[in-house]
């Protein structure tokens, strides 16, 4: 059995990893599937025989996802994203301190409460309802739509906005950035070295970082177009300490002209093999 289990769990991420769609949304999807053919499945195989704990877990449910714990929710998001406009001084104490010892600073910032407690309510709406939700298919609570009528009437707005994050999720498409040529503010980036009219920088990022060769605007100082970019130093570092000797070549933009060949040397070509 944990085989099994280990061998669905493989799928599911595999399966997520090549639809570009999150294994909470695939188990949504299923749920719904579940839903609507529920009359077809022999139930008694997969729900778990009624308990005390089945009765708490629904009985738990229904006060997470009522009208008056999504208001606080809703409230408390409201709350920490006014924070982000509303600039309010905070004291000395609560600065920025430096000099962890596991290379970290730490300190005290009003967007930042915005964005956890985005991230809680996301979780809160998104992720933890549709698996509490599996765990009462499971429980035999739920087993069709019509079973929702036992959760408070408010339940269903979380069913349409997960639906509405499933059927977003197949628009949505995550590629890589195409950098080359491209005109960039080179005050964003870290500035590593300069040299003949050449900067040498680096984003911001400590997840997905990328180095940039860039031709420095000599109007404009503090812009540059991307000339090479890698996520590996040395290849970057390479094409700037040989700047001097760049010779940048212009990419072309369709494949070009067919060459053409002389008819009177077109009998002189053979497509037999020579002995």
């Amino acid at each position: 059995m944990f085989n099994l289990n280990k061998e669905a769990k493989d799928k599911l991420k595999e399966l997520a990893h090549n639809t570009g769609i999150s294994t909470t949304n695939l188990f949504f999807a299923a749920e719904l599937l579940f839903f609507f053919f529920s009359k077809n499945f022999d139930l008694s195989k997969i729900t778990i025989k009624q308990n005390v704990y089945s009765k708490l877990a629904l009985k738990v449910y229904s006060h997470l996802y009522n009208y008056p714990m999504f208001l606080i929710c809703a409230i408390v998001l409201l709350v920490s994203l006014s924070l982000i406009f509303i600039q309010i001084p905070l004291p000395k104490f609560l600065k920025v301190t430096d000099g962890y010892a596991n290379n970290t600073s730490r300190g005290f910032d009003s967007a930042a409460v915005f964005k956890k407690c985005w991230t809680i309510f996301i979780y809160y709406v998104h992720n933890l309802w549709i698996y509490l939700t599996a765990l009462l298919i499971v429980m035999g609570q739920l087993l069709s739509f019509n079973d929702l009528k036992l959760l408070p009437k408010f339940n269903w707005l979380f069913l349409i906005i997960n639906t509405l994050f499933l059927i977003g999720s197949f628009f949505y498409v995550d590629t890589p950035t195409y950098y080359y040529n491209k005109t960039i503010d080179i005050s964003d980036y870290l500035l590593l070295n300069t040299k003949n009219n050449y900067a040498l920088v680096k984003n911001v990022s400590s997840t997905h970082p990328l180095f940039f060769l860039v031709k420095i605007h000599l109007k404009e100082p503090n812009k540059g177009t991307v000339e090479v970019y890698s996520s590996e130093f040395a290849e970057v570092k390479y094409a700037f300490d040989n700047t001097k000797s760049r010779v940048i070549k212009p990419r072309p933009v369709d494949p070009g002209p067919v060459p053409k060949i002389d008819s009177s040397k077109l009998s002189k070509l053979s497509m037999h093999k020579k002995k």
